[in-house]
């Protein structure tokens, strides 16, 4: 145990928050901005471990990479007199597991919280990681209500990486070695297999089928029997147990359960496009007095908050061909909006379905109260692209619509949460969404 008031690094150690099977977390405070931090002490009898070892610091450097609102940020990395250390955001909240508390959740929350998890496992595959330990323990919810995935002490960069300074080791975990928690795994990693993204989803699939009911899906006497379960056994039927649950909800999680990966949802954005639209129907939707399943999914999505607060899906008519990118309402001091602005007209230009105004056009509307209708007749655009920079914390977030000119009408909207430094680099993700919202081809 490290004594309070103690120096690791720049953070001065407060208090222990809790053990893991890499190690010890304490609360810490960075001696630069005062700022609280999370501060991860690999285990003294660990670090001789090679293996683990290498993981604890894979851990620093994977997660590193990922900037979402749903994932617990790591700020940096590093060696002490106590061993190897990794400093994280400090959540204040307490685990989904604490929260759930062994019983059902409502059917919003789920959707909800599931919308967030699988938002989260999308950004983190894109990035080449697999947490491979997705469990509700590692799950914190905060005090508003918001969910943070944590603890990547077992993730593995499925995508050789430029920026690993040993990609062999990165690759595959020896067959044979089981590695996860117990009732979370995925059957290959029971079978001591190597997990990619669809290991995760398995996972997402026990924690969303834990939320429906209050009782994990392969819950047995012994360890050996949950193994059994796993790799041979179905899931007592979510509608025995809660039936509450819409048939098209437990659909989805006894896809996510698919013993064969193939049979799964091959991504995580796969999952998140039912879990956000259920029947496929839009998903903000007026809500009538039929309890259905697009409408409780309405619900949810509009007002549950989370990395996306509302998805608009086609399928009312025309979509938009021509589109103006017009300039961001920033409100952070200090962030740089140009790069962003260009490299989202350089890459949506790329689409030969769209027709893109060029910046020049649109700059004379920046700090300028917007009429959409004005824009469109002006520019000769069906569609634009309007967004607003904020800095709540040490973090900026960016809120990004895509509307109509002619009616106002929403089609897509998303929340980004990121460093300052990584503001521009955003522009790419933004432009891949709007093309999908748009179905675009010839990117």
């Amino acid at each position: 145990m490290i004594a309070a008031g103690t120096m690791i690094g720049s953070y001065r150690i407060k208090q222990p928050l809790g053990a893991g099977a890499m190690g010890q977390v304490y609360l810490a405070r960075d001696s630069r901005d005062s700022r609280l931090v999370a501060i991860k002490v690999l285990a003294h009898h660990l670090t001789a471990d090679r293996d683990r070892l290498s993981r604890f610091r894979r851990e620093g450097r994977a997660a590193a990479r990922l900037t979402h609102p749903n994932i617990g940020l790591i700020y940096e990395t590093g060696d002490s007199s106590f061993g190897p250390f990794i400093a994280m955001e400090y959540v204040k909240g307490v685990t989904l597991s604490e929260f759930q508390d062994k019983k059902p959740l409502p059917v919003p929350t789920i959707l909800r919280y599931g919308v967030q998890l699988a938002d989260a496992l999308s950004a983190a595959h894109a990035a080449g990681i697999v947490h491979r330990d997705l469990k509700p323990a590692n799950i914190m919810r905060t005090e508003q209500g918001e969910l943070k995935v944590l603890d990547f002490g077992l993730a593995k960069l499925f995508r050789p990486s430029e920026e690993s300074d040993h990609p062999s080791e990165s690759l595959q975990t020896n067959e044979g070695t089981i590695l996860g928690t117990l009732h979370y795994m995925s059957p290959e990693q029971a079978l001591g297999r190597p997990a990619d993204p669809r290991s995760d989803i398995f996972s997402l699939g026990s924690i969303l089928y834990e939320m429906a009911t209050g009782r994990r899906p392969f819950q047995q006497d012994s360890s050996l029997q949950v193994l059994y379960a796993i790799i041979n056994k179905a899931p007592e039927a979510i509608a025995r147990v809660n039936d509450a649950i819409p048939a098209e909800l437990e659909r989805i999680i006894s896809k996510c359960h698919e013993k064969d990966p193939a049979k799964r949802y091959q991504t995580a954005a796969d999952l998140l496009i039912d879990l956000r639209q259920g029947s496929g129907e839009p998903a903000v939707e007026t809500v009538t007095p039929r309890r259905n399943w697009v409408a409780i999914l309405g619900a949810t999505i509009v007002g549950g908050g989370g990395a996306a607060w509302w998805y608009f899906n086609q399928g009312k008519g025309h979509l938009p061909r021509s589109l103006a990118v017009l300039p961001f309402v920033n409100e952070a001091a200090g962030a740089n909006l140009d790069l962003l602005a260009e490299g989202l007209i350089s890459e949506l230009s790329q689409f030969r379905d769209l027709r893109v105004i060029a910046r020049s056009a649109t700059k004379r509307f920046e700090g300028a109260t917007v009429d959409l209708k004005a824009v469109g007749r002006e520019l000769e655009v069906e569609a634009a692209l309007v967004g607003r920079v904020s800095r709540p914390g040490e973090l900026l977030e960016l809120r990004v619509e895509l509307v109509r000119t002619g009616s106002g009408e929403p089609i897509w909207g998303h929340r980004y949460t990121t460093r300052p430094t990584s503001l521009a680099s955003l522009s790419q993700t933004i432009a891949g969404a709007v093309a999908k919202a748009l179905e675009l081809s010839g990117g």
